[in-house]
């Protein structure tokens, strides 16, 4: 008999929880590392809006990432024109999208701008 090989679909967002609920400081310069992990290979988005909703900072657009990989994507607390953002709560998402459909990963970061 031979190997066979199972997976699961629909494929995952994995490990993203390590990000949600962070406090970030712009007097200290903080970053965060927006971890995840696809369990197959899908193109990626990964943003932060604001509490209205609206678009801060697009990090990753639309880009080819392979399976069974830790990824780690850096926001700096910087719009889209890099400039700090305002204290407040922001959403992180990641989007990923193949065959098998698309599956969205989000949490909450503090930014406290001093």
């Amino acid at each position: 008999m031979g190997n066979a090989l199972i997976t699961q679909y629909p494929f995952k967002i994995l490990n993203f929880t390590n990000s949600i609920g962070k406090t970030l400081y712009t007097e200290n310069n903080d970053t965060i590392a927006l971890q995840y992990y696809l369990t197959d290979d899908a193109q990626v988005t990964v943003f932060i809006v604001n509490q209205n909703n609206e678009l801060v900072k697009k990090i990753v657009n639309s880009q080819n990432k392979n399976k069974n990989i830790d990824y780690y994507e850096i926001w700096n607390c910087k719009n889209e024109l890099n400039e700090f953002v305002q204290t407040g709560t922001y959403t992180f998402t990641i989007k990923a999208v193949n065959n098998w459909g698309t599956r969205s990963a989000s949490g909450e970061i503090t930014v406290v701008n001093q």
